[in-house]
């Protein structure tokens, strides 16, 4: 390390005196501001991301019997994320059609509605729950998160939303590994509601 040090030429400055120091202007100070905000947001962005929206999703397929002011899709449990349009403006009225069903494995478990396998049917995918999208629920469960971030725990087969939500993201609690194997759907519709 000494001989490295030695080798290195040693550069003389001169003192820096007050003169030396550009003026301090307002425009610089501005950029720095900038950019010292730009990056701040930037890290809040990735650090506050929505769980549906930090992963990958794909349009939720409309269903054939749309009418003006109702809109229904189905939500596939063969795969992972999928968005649903709210009618923007509007508070919204979602309903889940609660006799749809699914499952993470067709060969071995029965269809299941969107509170997912429980009972015997979670005790026999014990073993398997590193497989869950959402460990704090059983496989099958419909999870549901918005385009504001919230996610929706226990959900019901109608729920209100207010104006400012645009979507919703849902999907089946199975990890993307694994959802070639799954069979089902659940179809969720939503209506504006008027007053």
């Amino acid at each position: 390390m000494k001989a490295f040090m030695r080798a290195l030429p040693l550069v003389r400055t001169k003192p820096v005196s007050p003169s030396d120091i550009p003026p301090f202007r307002s425009r610089d100070s501005a950029k720095i501001w900038v950019a010292f905000t730009f990056a701040n947001l930037l890290l809040a962005a990735t650090i506050f991301t929505p769980p549906a929206m930090a992963q990958r999703f794909v349009n939720a397929e409309p269903t054939e019997d749309n009418s003006e002011g109702l809109r229904c899709y189905i939500i596939n449990s063969r795969i992972g994320w999928q968005y649903m349009p709210l009618i923007r403006g509007f508070e919204n009225e979602v309903s889940i059609n609660m006799s749809d069903t699914w499952s993470v494995d067709a060969a071995n478990y029965e269809r299941v509605g969107i509170f997912g396998h429980t009972g015997a049917d979670a005790e026999r995918l014990g073993p398997y729950s590193e497989y869950k999208f959402s460990p704090a629920f059983d496989f099958g469960y419909l999870l549901v998160s918005d385009t504001n971030g919230n996610f929706y725990s226990s959900v019901v087969n109608e729920f209100k939303l207010n104006p400012s939500i645009q979507g919703l993201y849902l999907r089946i609690n199975d990890s993307d590994e694994t959802l070639h194997d799954n069979v089902g759907f659940i179809r969720v519709c939503t209506q504006q509601v008027l007053w």
